[in-house]
């Protein structure tokens, strides 16, 4: 159990190259069958390595001191490859490799310890019901949760909102909004906050 934690921690912690940040991101998105619409007034910004996390997409409001970060993590090979492993494991024993359509709660967990500066006490916590994380993004589980964050991820902002989403066999979407002032984040159009949603 070990080793996967510290696999999966080092996974999380590998740098994105902030070149070519846009087509990555489509190409990711494609791929998760995500269908995503940049929210207005925001531009993209450059991917920061040493942060903490391997986002790939950033995006920076043009007036406003708020910044949207995206991890999306697929699932869909890995997927096919355990179910292959399962299949080849002798009955009574484990699979060698973890089955990655759980391991979203344990991710989730693992961001808000590498991202935020006090992980044992955040602001709030919440898990979404089935019914709503279905009606909105139409994934299979969602989550969310605010922290300030720790300097190493986002040293200009006091404020972070962290929101999971997991679509079985497709991906696991991470979403951080990083901000100063409260009013701005709830200031955003609901458009902007359901702007990634999982195609039909």
């Amino acid at each position: 159990m070990r080793t996967i934690l510290c696999a999966m921690a080092l996974f999380i912690l590998l740098p994105v190259c902030s070149t070519g940040q846009s087509r990555q991101f489509e190409d990711l998105l494609q791929k998760a069958s995500i269908r995503f619409t940049r929210p207005n007034g925001f531009d993209t910004t450059a991917v920061l390595s040493k942060t903490g996390v391997a986002y790939q997409y950033a995006l920076k409001h043009k007036t406003k001191q708020i910044e949207i970060r995206y991890y999306v993590n697929l699932l869909k090979e890995r997927a096919e490859t355990y179910r292959k492993i399962r299949i080849s494991t002798p009955p009574g024993k484990n699979p060698a490799t973890p089955d990655p359509n759980e391991e979203y709660r344990l991710t989730f967990s693992l961001l808000n310890l590498n991202t935020a500066a006090d992980p044992v006490r955040p602001y709030f916590n919440k898990v979404y019901s089935k019914e709503k994380v279905t009606r909105e993004f139409n994934a299979d589980w969602g989550a969310t949760m605010g922290y300030a964050p720790a300097p190493d991820f986002a040293k200009a902002y006091s404020f972070c909102i962290l929101i999971g989403l997991h679509k079985a066999d497709c991906a696991d979407v991470y979403i951080f909004y990083l901000f100063n002032k409260t009013e701005v984040f709830d200031d955003l159009p609901m458009a902007d906050l359901y702007a990634l949603r999982f195609s039909d």
